[in-house]
């Protein structure tokens, strides 16, 4: 699926944690989803098709809602330590709930402003998936990269002027990869690093 390998424990914790989103849903609004099925296959693959541009952690998950896509990421690739920022008390109690009932080692819950967030970890990753504009993404999630952390966005159709705006602001070239996932027609992950882009991590222009 996607491009990424799912063990069969993994469908198990994937199938958990779907069934909580829709149950804690009826209370706290963690998504627009009203099934399992359009959770599913709106949401979970849709962050699964980023996992097999993760080879090693620390991955920061900025504004992670419901925890997508970091919680997703953590369950498929149980070995990286993965931080969820997220300020909504809610929304972090659920993403704690999960950490305990799905016993996910290295998994911090942050449940703080993305501007009062501070932290030691050189992330290899900062990722988001539905955060706002590229430069608001790279405004926020820039004073937390090294030279060798990949900040990634997922995005739909590509707005070129969003992208170059992010570039400016960001001091380098994006690149982006299109990416297939079922029941998306346009589908993108942006990439932005401030040495070179690793050449078998991304491996297409910025596309628009």
């Amino acid at each position: 699926m996607v491009g990424c390998e799912i063990k069969e424990g993994q469908v198990h914790d994937l199938l958990i944690y779907a069934k909580a989103v829709l149950k804690w849903n009826k209370r706290f609004n963690l998504t627009g989803a009203s099934s399992l099925r359009q959770f599913i296959s709106g949401h979970i693959v849709d962050c699964l098709a980023l996992a097999p541009h993760i080879n090693t952690g620390p991955l920061l998950d900025l504004g992670s809602g419901a925890g997508l896509p970091g919680l997703v990421l953590k369950i498929i690739i149980p070995s990286i330590h993965v931080v969820l920022v997220e300020p909504r008390g809610k929304r972090a109690r659920f993403l704690s709930s999960m950490r305990i009932e799905l016993d996910l080692n290295a998994l911090d819950v942050v449940a703080k402003r993305i501007e009062e967030f501070e932290s030691t970890i050189e992330f290899s990753y900062i990722v988001t998936r539905a955060f706002g504009s590229a430069s608001q993404f790279i405004e926020k999630a820039g004073g937390l990269a090294t030279d060798k952390t990949k900040l990634i966005t997922m995005k739909g159709v590509l707005n070129e002027g969003e992208i170059r705006s992010a570039e400016a602001l960001w001091g380098s070239p994006a690149k982006a990869v299109r990416i297939e996932v079922p029941g998306f027609s346009d589908r993108h992950l942006v990439f932005f690093q401030r040495k070179a882009i690793d050449s078998d991590a991304v491996t297409s222009p910025l596309v628009t």
